[in-house]
């Protein structure tokens, strides 16, 4: 598999697993690096690999650790200076992030590394208010972090 073919089914198996969040606004559109500004849609955007750290055997083969992560953006409906729907906004945001750590916990979420799929963490983290354009929608955005391993091995 290409790293590109890598990279996109990362990005799919997040969104899929996302997607199922019962939370999510109902009939909202979950786009890839991609949100419209009217309400009720979602967007997932990459956001990102670090490489944590870095081991070597003695027969050659390479232990790797990252951090990938994500930006989810969620429109949802918002007039300023109007309270109800900026508390249901900010519910959902927690809400969220509690569902990902949580799953996390549980081992529910997507496995990305071919090593110690058990020390696999997803969070979510930094729920916030991104933008309120004067349209009646405001953008909510929220950091997710998968730390996994992988190895390449001598003879690849």
């Amino acid at each position: 598999m290409t790293d590109i073919e890598k990279a996109r089914e990362w990005l799919q198996k997040m969104r899929d697993w996302l997607s199922t969040f019962d939370g999510m606004p109902q009939g909202a559109d979950f786009y890839i690096d991609y949100n419209r500004n009217d309400p009720s849609n979602a967007g997932l955007h990459s956001n990102g690999l670090i490489p944590v750290e870095q081991m070597d055997d003695n027969i050659g083969n390479i232990f790797l650790s990252y951090q990938l992560n994500f930006a989810l953006h969620v429109v949802l409906p918002k007039i300023p200076d109007e309270d109800s729907l900026s508390s249901e906004n900010a519910a959902f945001i927690l809400a969220f992030q509690r569902w990902v750590i949580r799953q996390s916990a549980q081992g529910k979420t997507p496995r990305y590394g071919d090593i110690d799929l058990e020390d696999e963490r997803t969070r979510a983290q930094n729920g916030a208010l991104y933008t309120l354009p004067d349209d009646g929608a405001a953008l909510y955005a929220v950091t997710i972090s998968v730390n996994f391993k992988e190895i390449i091995k001598e003879d690849e």
